[in-house]
């Protein structure tokens, strides 16, 4: 909490500047791709390519269902003011509605910025449920985001996808629900986040190269945790509560395997 309170600070002290950015993936000709940005109501589809060149919402009572195969160019976001509606600075994807991704290990839905700003590796914020509803988040790559999914309030089914690069892998947070299954979470800052009276399963989930975290667990929440791989992190896991078990997990050359909060002086009684 205290690193997503100083990097909302860092954000609003450069409030007006304007970034530059580097050339982070080839594209094919923009001027020949869809682009989408702002609020998008009814039902929308996305397929083949297409670019998001500016923030979209998919506002409560709307839908965006992305097709298996479709590849998606992000556009950074060209200064760092954030309007009222979302949540970044950053360009985001933010569902307040219904979300339905159903990419596949053949044909997988793939984020990618195209540009980031110089000074990071991060191209975009992500995407963001905000009190979404009956969302699917399946057979993804998902690149380079400030955190790659985010849930407020929401409890999506994120399976099969492989985020790479992100700061933050997943965040669950204020009672989001979400089943977490068979995702790779590989070279960030932090794998899995449970916050705030937030209740996951995490299931079958490999989580490696994670600078510091691989699963964050506050005091407050109550995650479901079984048969996760949990390797090369400088943590394995982090836990906030004695009342979490984590049953068969595999832990793998992390520096520590399970650390503890300061606030628990007593032994974690748990189940392996």
């Amino acid at each position: 909490m205290l690193r997503l309170l100083a990097i909302l600070l860092f954000i609003i002290s450069l409030a007006g500047c304007t970034p530059r950015l580097r050339p982070f993936a080839d594209v094919p000709d923009m001027q020949t791709l869809p682009r989408y940005s702002g609020t998008l109501t009814g039902i929308t589809e996305w397929r083949d390519e297409l670019l998001i060149d500016g923030d979209v919402r998919i506002p409560t009572g709307s839908q965006l269902i992305i097709h298996p195969g479709t590849r998606i160019y992000i556009r950074a976001a060209q200064g760092t003011k954030i309007d009222p509606e979302f949540l970044s600075s950053a360009t985001e994807l933010l569902i307040q509605g219904e979300l339905r991704i159903s990419g596949s290990m053949a044909q997988p839905v793939v984020f990618t910025p195209f540009e980031v700003p110089d000074g990071t590796d991060y191209g975009w914020a992500g995407i963001e449920l905000l009190g979404a509803t009956r969302s699917q988040i399946v057979g993804t790559e998902l690149r380079n985001a400030e955190t790659g999914i985010l849930c407020v309030n929401s409890s999506p089914l994120i399976k099969d996808n492989h985020l790479s690069g992100c700061r933050y892998g997943i965040i669950a947070q204020l009672g989001s629900a979400p089943v977490i299954r068979d995702n790779l979470i590989e070279s960030g800052e932090g794998g899995i986040f449970c916050w705030r009276s937030s209740a996951p399963v995490l299931a079958g989930n490999r989580i490696t190269g994670q600078q510091e975290e691989g699963i964050h667990i506050d005091a407050d929440s109550m995650p479901t945790l079984h048969a996760n791989i949990i390797s090369n992190n400088d943590i394995g896991i982090y836990l906030g509560s004695r009342n979490v078990p984590y049953p068969h997990i595999q832990f793998n050359a992390n520096r520590v395997d399970v650390h503890l909060s300061r606030a628990l002086t007593d032994a974690v009684t748990v189940d392996r």
